[in-house]
């Protein structure tokens, strides 16, 4: 997933170079964290009133869907750079 997504940013990586402009770093976060993804998975549920085990409903892929921290985010940023280094 990552090498997808450091393809399909690649032209907003061109155009941050091309126009001095830096790159702002988030990540797509729905709870604070990680320990909480089964309790937004039920709120999920809940929302669109959907069973837990239904094999058809709303649900994230993973459980990486919660705030990073400073480290964290520093971390996956330096792995998309060498991956981007490496698919450039």
């Amino acid at each position: 997933m990552l090498i997808i997504w450091i393809l399909g940013n690649q032209n907003i990586i061109k155009l941050s170079n091309e126009t001095n402009i830096p790159l702002v770093a988030t990540n797509d976060s729905h709870y604070t964290e990680q320990i909480d993804a089964n309790a937004h998975d039920v709120c999920l549920c809940i929302q669109t009133n959907s069973q837990i085990d239904s094999t058809n409903r709303m649900k994230f892929d993973d459980q990486s869907y919660f705030l990073k921290s400073p480290q964290e985010m520093s971390d996956f940023l330096q792995i998309c750079q060498n991956q981007f280094q490496t698919h450039s």
